[in-house]
């Protein structure tokens, strides 16, 4: 992937995952940074004594004991000045100093400081390039060695001096071009190793002194370029305006290496520089993905504390409408066994007052009226307002039962006159038991179906009349009266309870039945409604959290993809 890219790819993930620290470091790598050519080296091998040959002059100090503490940085500008630049809590502080002064800040090490020299006379160094001056590595000041390795990740073309003295290339620096530059992707193809101290030797000895060095060389760096150079030579050309001699010098090769060859390589050091900065940049942003997958919260105390208490409340109306029901169903039951115990009580009164012809209206209305109090007491246990049904309960019971026991006369006379005829059979000469019998049991089945149809009232008109009439003579006769009376009370009292019980079950079933109706009204409006509108309630917080839920399910898969395209993707 190119890098512009793999650019536009981590600014569009970090801004849609609202990192704008990355995204701003990552735009930042489109800005056109200059190419720095670093000086490297052991201490003593002349690396400060090469880049004053180049300036043509003594600016850098230059001493046979480590004498560079600090990364220094040359610059063509248009105006000449000497800048320190301390970073201090994350802020850069640039202080302006003299040229006398430099000396003593390269000598004293300083952690997070920078010498800039700025001068307008670099003719062979373009506006978009950096000489960097660094301090000795291996040096006997570990901070040198320290300050150096810290700024080599910053640095896109070298030049390594190697001295001519120890007749080869040192172990310390093979193990450093190893562990140090060979990690920086791409810059073992940009270095340029300048053998010094050559004019030391002499002339028979140096080019084998340069083979051996070349040689050891190839075995970590294949092709490189290497030149011999004396820097104190080429330095005091320069300081003695030996131009002829100065131009013909070794020094123009690495001038050529800078004007020329670096130039050449520009967009490939810029992108590969850029590549470097935004794999940095893209692991940091694909820890921040990760970190932002793990801190998905998938807790909802809000919402789980309001479906908890929904179905609290769910439960609680629920259990309420049951236990409503069974109480209505204890109380119904109850009201029922009472009434059934009034209703026995009443029937061995009205039995009695009626063979004795005695007024029992006042009973039925007390009976009335205590059914009536039963239920209402019954159902006050509910707790429930007094329903419509119940306004007008003892009227009507007691027309339902005055109805009832008038019907019940009807048959009731009939008996007790076909008992008298009956009777009267058995007194009369001539007439056997059996006679009576027949009589009587015509009289009690015409009674019986008069009870049943109710149809025959007026066609038997004449019947009635003469049972009646029989019966007001036989109620002169006094013995048989109490006869009749005797045998009229258990039947009537049979029917009496047959029909008060048939209707008195009918009648609680209507009056139930209005009242259930009253109760499915008060149920539907105090618990069903409520019901209906929290299991609403808590579909919609429970949709709520199952549509967050598939949500950071969506984020989580989506920063996972991003996560595996950046991992695939690379400059």
């Amino acid at each position: 992937m190119r890098v512009i890219d793999l650019r536009q790819l981590m600014c569009e993930i970090a801004q849609k995952n609202g990192i704008d620290y990355i995204y701003q470091r990552a735009k930042a790598t489109d800005t056109i940074e200059p190419i720095r050519i670093a000086f490297l080296g052991q201490f003593t091998t002349g690396k400060s004594t090469l880049i004053n040959a180049l300036l043509k002059e003594k600016q850098l100090p230059m001493y046979d004991t480590p004498t560079n503490a600090a990364i220094v940085e040359i610059t063509k500008a248009d105006d000449n000045k000497i800048e320190v630049v301390r970073t201090v809590n994350g802020e850069e502080i640039t202080t302006n100093i003299q040229p006398y002064a430099l000396a003593k800040e390269v000598m004293t090490a300083e952690e997070g400081k920078i010498i800039r020299i700025f001068r307008n006379d670099l003719d062979f160094l373009s506006g978009d390039m950096i000489i960097v001056d660094t301090p000795g590595v291996h040096s006997m000041h570990d901070i040198h060695t320290d300050v150096t390795c810290g700024y080599l990740p910053f640095i896109d073309a070298a030049v390594i001096s190697i001295s001519a003295l120890g007749g080869d290339v040192t172990a310390s620096l093979l193990e450093f071009i190893k562990n140090q530059i060979d990690i920086i992707e791409g810059l073992k193809d940009r270095l340029f190793f300048c053998v010094t101290m050559l004019d030391r030797f002499l002339e028979s000895e140096r080019e084998q002194v340069y083979d051996q060095i070349k040689s050891t060389l190839s075995t970590v760096v294949p092709s490189a370029l290497i030149l011999m150079i004396s820097p104190n030579v080429i330095l005091d050309h320069a300081l003695q305006n030996r131009t002829e001699e100065y131009d013909r010098s070794s020094i123009m090769s690495l001038i050529n290496f800078i004007q020329t060859d670096i130039p050449k390589r520009n967009i490939e050091i810029r992108e590969m520089k850029q590549c470097r900065v935004l794999k940095e940049i893209k692991q940091l942003l694909i820890n921040d993905l990760k970190d932002k997958i793990a801190s998905l919260d998938y807790s909802f105390p809000e919402l789980d504390a309001q479906i908890n208490a929904t179905e609290e409340m769910i439960k609680e109306l629920e259990k309420n409408r049951s236990k409503l029901n069974d109480d209505f169903d204890q109380i119904k039951s109850s009201i029922t066994q009472q009434i059934y115990d009034e209703i026995d009580g009443l029937i061995d009164i009205i039995a009695f007052k009626v063979s004795k012809e005695m007024e029992y209206k006042d009973d039925i209305d007390t009976f009335a009226g205590n059914v009536r109090e039963t239920i209402l007491d019954g159902l006050s246990k509910l707790k429930l307002p007094e329903g419509r049904g119940f306004n007008n309960l003892g009227g009507l019971i007691n027309a339902r039962v005055s109805t009832m026991i008038e019907g019940i006369m009807i048959i009731t006379n009939f008996i007790a006159d076909a008992i008298t005829i009956a009777l009267l059979a058995i007194l009369i000469p001539g007439k056997t038991a059996l006679d009576a019998a027949g009589a009587g049991a015509v009289a009690t089945q015409k009674a019986a179906t008069i009870a049943k149809t109710g149809t025959e009232v007026v066609k038997t008109s004449i019947f009635i009349k003469l049972l009646g009439g029989l019966g007001k003579i036989i109620k002169e006769i006094n013995p048989i009266e109490k006869l009749k009376v005797t045998l009229t009370n258990p039947i009537l009292k049979a029917k009496i309870e047959r029909k008060m019980r048939s209707e008195m079950n009918k009648l609680l079933q209507s009056m139930f039945h209005t009242i259930l109706k009253e109760l499915d009204d008060y149920i539907e409006l105090n618990y069903n409604n409520p019901l209906k509108q929290q299991l609403a309630t808590l579909n919609t917080i429970r949709k709520m959290k199952e549509s967050k839920i598939t949500n950071l399910d969506s984020i989580k898969n989506d920063i996972r993809e991003e996560i595996r395209s950046l991992s695939i993707n690379d400059c």
